[in-house]
């Protein structure tokens, strides 16, 4: 694991390095890498919404879709910690709602819930 190996007197992450052995860690939990399913895309062109999700937004963009989420960055050691700074928005081009998420994964809290919603008139 990473651990910091130089912060300044606010506390304020400089430097990482990797820990030794003494150092004290967490054991990390397993988690789920796999997204919820993901309900079929609008047709391309059209102003409809047929869902509507509580972690991405779907948009028509000419002959693809453009699918965006704002999430909480993962920490790296490679960055500089900004506690102003510590969301991400990834955009990723799609052309159908079987394609990979990855990009827009976050990572959330255990019991965590995802939400899609219908307008009136339609369903799953």
């Amino acid at each position: 694991p990473w651990c910091p190996t130089d912060i300044d007197s606010s506390g304020q992450i400089l430097s990482w390095g990797f820990c030794l052995e003494d150092c004290p860690a967490e054991i990390p939990t397993p988690s789920c890498l796999d997204p919820p399913p993901v309900p079929a895309f609008r047709a391309l062109d059209t102003a409809e919404v047929n869902f509507e999700s509580s972690w991405f937004t779907v948009t028509s963009q000419e002959n693809q879709y453009k699918v965006s989420n704002v999430r909480v960055r993962h920490h790296q050691p490679t960055l500089v910690y900004d506690p102003d700074n510590t969301t991400d928005e990834v955009e990723v081009l799609m052309s159908s709602s079987q394609e990979n998420f990855r990009e827009l994964y976050e990572i959330v809290t255990e019991d965590s819930v995802v939400n899609y919603t219908c307008p009136l008139g339609y369903i799953f």
